[in-house]
């Protein structure tokens, strides 16, 4: 049994150390906004720097095993937060924005129900053309440096907390 989905590839969660964890998903500002000649806003960032930052937070009886990470080391992180794109009416293929976690994607209708669908690698095909909207949520594995981390201990509550603050390399 685990106590998280949340995976770390350099870390670990010994029992009662992960339990209810938490993740915010936000993008890297680094986008730049510039007014044209008549006032109206426009983005002027690129596309392919989109990147991820993210905050991480867990309160159980114990803590994570960080003893293998420090402020800028990098590691792949299998998110809790679950992404979801959309295919269009009449589309039998799409591509995810990045890799997901093995068994974590799943494609529904537009009424929540349950769609048939192949995975590979990255790539979503539904047996079928989607008649309407259909939505694939899946968790996406994203490579991060770590920001900071810290902990927090209530000695008479017998409970840890910890948090994780990455970004998207």
């Amino acid at each position: 049994m685990h106590d998280t989905e949340l995976i770390l590839s350099i870390a670990g969660f010994p029992p009662y150390s992960g339990r209810g964890c938490s993740q915010q998903l936000m993008p890297v500002q680094e986008a730049a906004f510039r007014r044209t000649v008549n006032g109206a806003l426009a983005c002027v960032s690129l596309d392919q720097r989109q990147r991820y930052r993210s905050i991480i937070r867990g309160r159980d009886v114990s803590s994570p095993a960080f003893d293998t990470f420090w402020v800028g080391t990098q590691m792949t992180v299998g998110c809790i937060h679950r992404l979801w794109q959309r295919f269009k009416k009449g589309e039998t293929q799409l591509a995810l924005v990045r890799p997901p976690v093995e068994n974590s994607v799943c494609v529904v209708g537009h009424t929540g129900n349950l769609i048939s669908f192949a995975v590979e690698g990255a790539d979503v095909t539904l047996q079928h053309a989607a008649a309407d909207e259909v939505f694939v949520g899946f968790r996406p594995w994203l490579t991060m440096s770590v920001l900071n981390f810290g902990f927090e201990t209530d000695e008479w509550g017998t409970a840890n907390a910890w948090q994780l603050h990455l970004e998207e390399v």
